[in-house]
């Protein structure tokens, strides 16, 4: 198995099967999400989410999700963050946005929710001591 056989390959027809919502995403546009996703998560040999077909698919999972989300997204348009607050009487809608690399981004759609959670063992954290 060479190195190039540890990066997942995005197949557009299997992605449109697990996630039929995005019609109207161009496969140009998917592309495109899809090099962002990369960046996102990391597709490298050298990743620390494990990629060795067919003994574990995980970031091809959490891939696959994040351009669901990154697709989400460029479906709602100029709107970015999550909701704070709504009004009805002449429509009002708050929304913030975190700049932190926390869940509210992840947050804003469904597949977001379910890679941030596919997430969780890979992601750096929790209290550093330093050495005297």
């Amino acid at each position: 198995m060479s190195a190039a056989d540890h990066i997942v390959e995005l197949d557009l027809t299997e992605w449109r099967e697990i996630y039929p919502q995005y019609p109207k995403v161009s496969d140009v546009q998917l592309q495109g999400l899809w090099d962002v996703a990369c960046a996102l998560i990391g597709n490298t040999p050298s990743s620390r989410i494990p990629y060795d077909p067919p003994r574990t698919e995980r970031r091809k999972i959490i891939l696959y999700a994040t351009l669901c989300h990154l697709a989400y997204l460029a479906t709602r348009g100029d709107v970015v963050g999550n909701v704070s607050n709504a009004a009805q009487g002449s429509v009002n809608v708050g929304l913030t946005f975190m700049q932190k690399q926390n869940s509210r981004w992840w947050e804003q759609s469904q597949c977001g929710a379910t890679a941030w959670m596919l997430l969780a063992p890979h992601r750096s954290g929790g209290l550093y001591v330093s050495g005297r």
